[in-house]
């Protein structure tokens, strides 16, 4: 219904959050947890992982414009394009002054992705900023654009939800992601409340251009203020639509928030190698003579990584989990696996702090295809401290020095919050 638009991609960063007891806002706290990263820097990176997001919007506090200016060029990999502007660029404004601040664009993985990134100055609420964010983004032509908005101080978001939100947006028009409520949930006044109907409500939140802009006109027409921007879209009379949210994707508020232990896993994968089979390592086709034997596409890197992270979470291994007595995963690309143990990891609050992978073979070299392969692992896993890959030989000892096949090790460390 609302599909061929542009995508934006709205970070609500401006609110003054010091309950963790630091000087600075949350969003702008470098935390351990997130690998050195503020919040507002994960939510970029992340959302440089998207491929469907065009744009990004940062909306700031007045008084931290040179703060975010600096995390933004320091972790996202960005650089000023503040420089060049092109007719598409016109953007609305105030009313009294013009608060775009800057323009910088994304690069992950080393690859730049075209993604330019706006920094503008917010209101004094939320509401007022993102519905900045909102006309700057839109340019007075809301029937091209998805807008989505994040708050953030949800620096856990993963792409696969952000696709997951995309994809209904698409449909749907207006779109807010949503998990269970675990706890009863009592109204001072009227008592309990039946969690069977409650959701809890995160973000990113994803609307249709023309649907998010005229709630916020008619909020402001009639002096609403509403819990998030969805509240706006209820509150003129149309319908908004859920999608399963994640447990992993907790708004940073109090310092227990930030508390986490770890887990270790190792990984080991071996494949011979056949005639007439494509090799496919890492999620990219190498050229050459053979490929790997195995029932799904044989990529001995992915299993290798996919175990190392099962063992870590005490998932048993991928044999375990995908079974070759199974036809469904007959061919089956590993990356597609991979993206189901990471749904697997958010479901049991885990995240990725780093991963080493050691590639073992005689032939052929994999370093053309190192920097492919980690952007496709990354891509699903969007690790914190990121995925080192590394090739070697045995020196044309044993099978893989007499070309027989190809044998993989993985090294993961994984995250969760201590209070999981």
């Amino acid at each position: 219904m609302y599909r061929d638009r542009k995508i934006a991609l709205i970070i609500a960063a401006a609110g003054s959050g010091t309950r963790l007891g630091y000087s600075l806002p949350k969003q702008f706290i470098k935390m351990e947890g997130l690998g050195d990263m503020s919040p507002l820097q994960k939510s970029i990176l992340t959302a440089g992982l998207v491929d469907e997001i065009d744009e990004i919007v940062v909306v700031t506090n007045s008084e931290y414009v040179e703060l975010t200016h600096e995390q933004i060029a320091e972790k996202a990999n960005a650089h000023s394009s503040s420089d060049t502007k092109s007719e598409d660029d016109e953007r609305t404004q105030s009313s009294d002054n013009d608060y775009v601040l800057d323009k910088f664009q994304i690069a992950a993985n080393n690859e730049k992705r075209g993604k330019n990134i706006a920094v503008i100055e917010g209101g004094d609420s939320r509401q007022e900023s993102t519905s900045r964010g909102i006309g700057f983004a839109l340019r007075d032509k809301p029937e091209k654009y998805l807008v989505l908005i994040h708050d953030a101080a949800r620096p856990n978001a993963s792409p696969d939800l952000y696709r997951r939100v995309i994809k209904e947006t698409f449909e749907k028009g207006a779109v807010v992601p949503a998990i269970r409520v675990k706890d009863t949930i009592r109204d001072v006044k009227f008592g309990s409340l039946n969690r069977e109907d409650l959701r809890a409500v995160q973000t990113p939140q994803g609307f249709a251009g023309e649907v998010i802009m005229s709630a916020v006109k008619n909020a402001e027409e009639k002096c609403f203020v509403g819990t998030d921007d969805a509240s706006l879209v209820d509150f003129m009379g149309l319908p908004v639509h859920t999608v399963l949210g994640s447990e992993s994707n907790v708004k940073i508020t109090n310092p227990e928030d930030l508390s986490k232990t770890v887990c270790v896993g190792s990984g080991y994968d071996v494949h011979a190698f056949a005639e007439n089979r494509k090799l496919i390592l890492g999620g990219v086709e190498i050229p050459f003579e053979k490929g790997l034997l195995g029932h799904s596409d044989a990529d001995v890197l992915t299993h290798a990584l996919m175990d190392a992270i099962l063992g870590a979470m005490g998932e048993g291994d991928i044999g375990l989990l995908f079974p070759d007595t199974n036809a469904d995963y007959e061919g089956i690309s590993s990356i597609e696996l991979l993206r189901r143990v990471s749904t697997l990891m958010e479901k049991k609050f885990y995240t990725l702090e780093n991963a080493d992978i050691t590639v073992i073979c005689q032939a052929p070299k994999i370093r053309p295809y190192i920097d492919d392969m980690k952007k496709n692992l990354e891509g699903v896993l969007v690790p914190r401290n990121g995925i080192n890959i590394k090739g070697t030989t045995t020196e044309r000892l044993g099978f893989e020095g007499r070309g027989e096949g190809i044998a993989a090790s993985a090294t993961v460390l994984l995250s969760k919050p201590s209070w999981k």
